[in-house]
């Protein structure tokens, strides 16, 4: 007589079936989930490769190739890759990043190199309570501090640029896992008082008072500090232009600065390299483009870019959208007649990249295209009196990406 298995042996296998499926089943999708982003990853390589290869053929026959005009010819069967920065270095390598595959976001991925400062430039704060561990240059590009804190529980920052409205910053964190809150200030403001109250709920547990000026000063100053004193020199040499030609303060802070002021005229700017970012349009021209000096509550340099219609044209017949955003065009006039004024954020780091404003009439959109930097050339290679700013500008810019990335 054959003896079979009792409901309790039954019992016992089935449960440990289910607990080794209940341990194997988040091993195995993360396995899975892992080869999928791989596979992803793999994906922006090739787009990579396959657009270093188009604008290496553009090349040979075409002189001031952009990365987007390689884009619009190059075939690729691939999944479809969209990455928001790209940028052709001056190695004449490819660098994207913040890229998506088949609509999906490959966060923490990039392709091409990276460089990053090997000195943190992080001052300690010297605060009534000893609470703001310190603070260094904001690294995204634009002219502004990263506060780090040490205490527990801190919730939020506050800050004040020249007496204004305090504006709440909440917290970030760095790769190291450390807390840290992005105060963001205009180019030309580099010389105005900032307040920063760190808090923990509604209560104020410390206050640092500071300035770019005084951080510039401090690092020059210290030897330790000498791989970042050529990127410290840009920033005081664009902060002094921006200031004098805002008319925010008339003194040059380069002479008072610098124990060598940055000579513009004898920098080795690569007009040419820059010449390819010069902006273009097509639905419409763009009758010219200007800097945006006013501090807002966000702190955040923008570009104005003005548009002259024909007679026959109504303003009310276009809209006007930047990165999925309406834009309001403004009205006004000059010496030459009535232009109506939209305005977009820049990043200085990324000057060289190509905000693209569509325009729609009708059923008719097209994409207004240009860039700080080929607007910066446009300025230089007329020689208005902005030349020497917008000098400045690019060579902020290059320093920048010399030591950063």
């Amino acid at each position: 007589m054959k003896k079979g298995f009792t409901l309790i042996e039954l019992l016992a296998v089935i449960v440990i079936l289910a607990v080794i499926a209940l341990i194997a089943t988040p091993i195995i999708l993360n396995i899975i989930e892992d080869t999928r982003m791989e596979s992803k990853r793999r994906s922006i390589d090739n787009y990579a490769h396959a657009l270093e290869t188009e604008i290496a053929r553009k090349q040979l026959t075409e002189v001031n190739v952009t990365i987007d005009d390689a884009i619009e010819s190059m075939q690729y069967n691939g999944s479809r890759v969209s990455c928001k920065t790209r940028r052709i270095l001056k190695s004449g390598e490819i660098y994207l990043d913040n890229c998506s595959v088949d609509g999906e976001v490959v966060e923490n991925y990039s392709y091409g190199e990276r460089k990053h400062a090997t000195t943190p430039m992080i001052l300690t704060g010297e605060t009534a309570n000893n609470k703001i561990s310190g603070y260094t240059l904001d690294k995204t590009g634009n002219i502004g501090l990263d506060i780090y804190a040490k205490v527990s529980g801190a919730s939020h920052i506050t800050y004040s640029i020249n007496g204004e409205t305090a504006v709440s910053v909440n917290p970030k964190e760095d790769k190291e896992g450390n807390t840290y809150y992005t105060v963001p200030v205009a180019a030309p403001y580099m010389s105005k008082s900032i307040i920063i109250k760190l808090y923990s709920g509604n209560t104020e547990v410390d206050t640092l008072t500071t300035s770019i000026k005084d951080y510039c000063n401090t690092i020059l100053s210290n030897s330790e500090y000498s791989d970042s004193h050529d990127f410290i020199k840009a920033v005081v040499t664009f902060g002094s232009q921006a200031q004098q030609i805002f008319n925010i303060d008339t003194s040059n802070l380069a002479d008072s600065m610098l124990s060598t002021p940055v000579d513009l005229s004898t920098l080795n700017i690569d007009l040419n390299y820059y010449r390819q970012f010069q902006f273009k349009t097509r639905l419409n021209a763009i009758d010219g483009l200007s800097f945006t000096a006013t501090v807002t509550t966000d702190a955040i340099p923008k570009m104005s870019i003005y548009y002259e219609l024909a007679n026959s044209l109504n303003i009310n017949d276009f809209i006007f959208t930047y990165e999925g955003k309406t834009l309001t065009a403004t009205e006004g006039s000059d010496a030459y007649g009535t232009y109506y004024l939209v305005t977009i954020p820049i990043d200085y780091t990324n000057i060289i990249d190509e905000p693209k404003v569509a325009v729609t009439k009708g059923n008719q959109t097209e994409t207004d295209i240009m860039s700080p930097a080929g607007y910066a050339l446009a300025i230089i290679d007329r020689g208005y009196p902005e030349s020497d700013m917008c000098a400045s500008m690019i060579y902020y810019y290059q320093e920048a990406n010399n030591y950063y990335y």
